[in-house]
């Protein structure tokens, strides 16, 4: 199950028996609505196997983030995204079952991952998720002219070993108000 995407119909199948056997039991039926709650609420904590077999293949997902020098990983960059990262890739050319599961996943690790600002060359301060105390981890105005490809390093001055942030355009872009309307005022 953390291999590959299973199809609906085989989840349909692995589910019906535990279905039946309620029924069968003579018990008062229960829909698995129900027993998938958690335990908090009433339910008896049960996973649905399309959500388990989701966050399995998302483990791998974050795994060829966190790991990309692991044999796997390696492989898989190689054959699939030999130019970009596992987050900006895409369906290839006949991809395996392996690569439409793990891709699958890319939505859910993109509404929850962040980078770690570091050095910051890496990082596109208007597109990428960075920040941590923005709701949706990106800068909530626009860019400046819709310079798109403004690095988080060009926030840094060379100061020092690690830099120092320019924290008047951080606190501008914390507060939500425009940076460029911050450039185009006669006081600043």
């Amino acid at each position: 199950m953390s291999c590959f995407q299973l199809p609906q119909g085989l989840i349909k199948e692995i589910q019906s028996p535990f279905r039946i056997s309620l029924e069968l039991s003579g018990r008062t039926q229960v829909a698995l609505l129900q027993l998938c709650a958690s335990k908090e609420v009433g339910g008896l904590g049960f996973r649905e196997v399309h959500y388990f077999n989701l966050a399995l293949l998302a483990k791998q997902g974050c795994m060829l983030i966190l790991e990309p020098e692991s044999m796997l990983a390696s492989v898989l960059k190689a054959r699939y995204v030999p130019r970009t990262d596992f987050m900006n890739a895409s369906l290839s050319f006949r991809p395996s079952m392996t690569w439409r599961g793990i891709i699958a996943t890319q939505l859910i690790l993109k509404a929850g991952c962040r980078w770690r600002a570091g050095d910051g060359r890496d990082i596109h301060a208007w597109l990428d998720a960075w920040l941590p105390w923005s709701h949706h981890f990106r800068p909530l105005t626009r860019p400046p002219d819709n310079n798109l490809t403004t690095k988080v390093c060009d926030f840094l001055l060379p100061v020092g070993k690690g830099g120092t942030w320019m924290l008047l355009v951080l606190v501008f872009t914390k507060m939500m108000w425009s940076i460029s309307s911050l450039f185009r005022s006669p006081e600043g």
